[in-house]
C-alpha cells in the first residue's frame, strides 16, 4: 500500500511542473500569433545573421506589433553570412528556412518578467 502511495505521489510531482510549462506568458502568445505571421518579401545575399533577423524585427515593429528580443544559443553566430529569399511569406516561413540552411532552429523564449519574454532563441538543432 506504501508504495502505490509513494508512486501515486511521484507521478504527481512529475505532472504538475509538465502541466505549468504547457502555459506561455501573453508575450510570447502574441509573439506565437500575430507577430510571426506579419508577411514580408525578402531577398537576402551574403548578408549577416544578425541583419536579416534585424529587418524581420523592424518588420514586426512596422506592423505596428512592437519590437522583440533575440538571443543567440550555445554555438550560434549572428556573423555567420546567410543567402535566403521569399515574396509574401509569414516571418515564421522565412525563419524556418533561412535558418534550416546552417542547421539552426528558434524558440519563442516564455519567462515572465524578463526582458526577452516573447522573444526568440536562436538555437542549433
Amino acid at each position: 500500500m506504501r508504495y502505490w502511495i509513494g508512486g501515486a505521489a511521484m507521478a504527481l510531482l512529475m505532472v504538475i511542473p509538465a502541466l505549468a510549462a504547457d502555459k506561455e506568458t501573453p508575450a510570447a502568445t502574441k509573439t506565437r500569433t500575430e507577430r510571426l505571421k506579419v508577411k514580408v518579401t525578402v531577398d537576402w545575399k551574403n548578408l549577416f545573421l544578425r541583419d536579416c533577423l534585424a529587418e524581420l524585427v523592424s518588420a514586426m515593429d512596422d506592423a505596428g506589433l512592437g519590437k522583440i528580443e533575440l538571443k543567440n544559443g550555445t554555438g550560434v553566430s549572428f556573423n555567420s553570412r546567410m543567402t535566403f529569399s521569399a515574396k509574401d511569406k509569414p516571418i515564421e516561413e522565412v525563419l524556418e528556412g533561412l535558418l534550416k540552411t546552417n542547421d539552426l532552429g528558434y524558440e519563442i523564449i516564455s519567462k515572465k518578467g524578463d526582458k526577452t519574454d516573447g522573444g526568440l532563441m536562436i538555437k542549433k538543432k
